[in-house]
């Protein structure tokens, strides 16, 4: 009970930051604090960085001395993806048809090492695939694409419903405002480009109707980092000489980290300290406590010389096939960042996907959304801005403050309105006053530099039907045009616009010391 009690704090904690990584922000303590407790992000920060960033991690590093201490407790305890496993979970049982399937899991087992040596070489080699096996990372993905969008739509539908019922009318406008203020201010929140997400939550909840846990037991490459360090710790299950070994710890457990033959010993490696061994205990008997232990009490040998080996060649066969990809040039234009993206290589290498700044847009300007594939792996599930649906807001610079790895540098508000995202251009086929020979003034309105970047210029033209007029013909100074896309969202044309942001002159800094200087150079 107390576990389970813990486990929904932690995952209350969890939706609170998210529904505060919201504008304005004032307090700027958002989802980015709990992706920072991923296990994996101090491993790969001194892998990639030489430890550089470690300071930023703490809550981390203190979770990894507590593996070390305590066991593998963050699985079962604190990490909300185990949680929402945990939410559709069935009832583990490790019954005969299970010890038939002890050789397939003997294999399986191997998985989640393999893994972590694919996260370690891929962060060895500037690549950011561990990230798609993050479980944080997961997290706040499934909760800004699948789940948050999924009860805005719910909740505003319900509400909406129960106000046309007159004896709920008062309830539903009571509660109403609170969930405007608190869970919805911003609406239904629909996020472009779901299917891949819904796979991946798909292919989640299918290995768990296989097998209970099986996605902690089976691939995730923190609990394999968590799972070692836990090794080294002086506290865990044991097992005293009262048992009389009926077996229901080992068929109840559902982590399978008691073997069903050895009922008094436990595999740390995979052992969450759930605590459901100590609960289905017969109670008049209560052989199970948690305390100190020694090897004896343990059944898992660690990592072998070739288990070990086998994971680094594969780690490395894996990254090479993960380098295969078909380019797609001619939708590379289309691929615009964030104001604030350092260099798109550079940019591939550090984002981890969480889409904190996809949530954070999501309230304000709306044009960040999670990228398909279009030239290589690594840009699935980076932001890009889809302007069409939406544009970066003027007076906001959040998206950089949200971001956990600085894949998006944090620039000050008067410099955030100086980068170039990237340039917008009319399409002559179907602008209207060049299409059409008529006025339009809505990008130019709604334009926001001081200055305006859509400027017009009284030229004499000839309608579709031959008659002679005087029409505003609009151009874009690009110049000082910084491809915000509230041109392209606001075009009144319906489907394609007849001005478009490409891009072409977008602002790449390094760092924020590099920011300063091009920001000058491009004034």
């Amino acid at each position: 009970m107390i576990r389970k009690i813990c486990q929904l704090l932690a995952f209350l904690f969890f939706v609170v930051l998210f529904l505060k990584t919201r504008y304005p922000f004032r307090d700027e303590i958002g989802i980015t604090v709990f992706v920072k407790f991923s296990p994996l992000l101090p491993l790969i920060d001194i892998v990639q960085n030489l430890g550089a960033n470690l300071r930023y991690l703490i809550p981390a590093i203190l979770f990894l001395i507590s593996a070390a201490l305590f066991g593998r407790f963050f699985c079962s305890w604190i990490c909300p993806l185990g949680t929402v496993i945990d939410c559709v979970s069935h009832p583990s049982k490790n019954d005969i048809s299970s010890i038939k399937k002890a050789k397939l899991f003997s294999v399986l087992r191997k998985i989640p090492v393999f893994m972590l040596f694919f996260a370690i070489f891929s962060a060895a080699m500037k690549t950011s695939f561990w990230a798609f096996f993050d479980p944080l990372s997961i997290s706040c993905r499934l909760f800004t694409v699948i789940f948050y969008p999924i009860v805005s739509f719910l909740g505003n539908l319900t509400l909406s419903n129960s106000k046309e019922i007159v004896f709920l009318r008062p309830i539903a406008e009571f509660v109403g405002k609170y969930w405007e203020k608190y869970l919805n201010p911003e609406g239904i929140n629909f996020i472009s480009g779901y299917w891949d997400t819904i796979f991946l939550l798909g292919a989640i909840l299918i290995f768990e109707v296989i097998e209970t846990r099986f996605w902690c037991r089976f691939i995730c490459p923190a609990g394999a980092l968590l799972g070692n360090l836990a090794r080294l710790s002086p506290f865990g299950r044991v097992v005293d000489n009262t048992c009389v070994k009926c077996g229901k710890c080992a068929s109840d457990c559902p982590m399978g980290a008691i073997p069903i033959s050895l009922v008094e010993k436990t595999d740390p490696t995979l052992c969450t300290v759930c605590l459901e061994c100590l609960e289905c205990c017969p109670g008049e008997v209560r052989a199970i406590s948690m305390k100190r232990r020694t090897s004896e009490d343990m059944s898992s040998q660690g990592i072998s010389r070739r288990q070990f080996m086998w994971s680094v060649f594969a780690s490395i066969g894996a990254l090479g096939l993960t380098g295969i990809s078909p380019k797609n040039s001619s939708k590379t234009a289309l691929n615009i960042r964030p104001p604030g993206a350092i260099p798109e290589d550079e940019f591939l290498e550090k984002c981890i996907k969480c889409m904190a700044c996809v949530r954070m847009c999501k309230s304000n300007g709306g044009c960040l959304q999670p990228s398909p594939i279009t030239n290589e792996v690594l840009e699935l599930w980076t932001p890009i801005a889809v302007l069409r649906t939406g544009y970066c807001e003027y007076n906001c610079n959040l998206c950089g403050k949200v971001c956990p790895t600085q894949a998006i540098l944090p620039l000050p508000l008067d410099l955030k309105q100086k980068c170039a995202m990237g340039k917008a251009s009319f399409d002559k086929n179907f602008c209207i006053p060049y299409s059409r020979s008529e006025d339009c003034l809505v990008c130019e309105e709604h334009c926001p530099l001081p200055k305006k970047a859509i400027q017009f210029r009284i030229e004499k033209v000839r309608t579709p039907e031959g008659i002679e007029t005087v029409v505003k013909i609009p151009f874009v100074d690009k110049t000082i045009c910084i491809g915000c896309g509230i041109c392209e969202t606001k075009c009144p044309l319906h489907g394609r616009p007849g001005i478009i942001v490409t891009n072409d002159g977008a602002i790449k800094l390094k760092n924020l010391a590099d920011a300063e200087k091009k920001l000058q150079d491009f004034q």
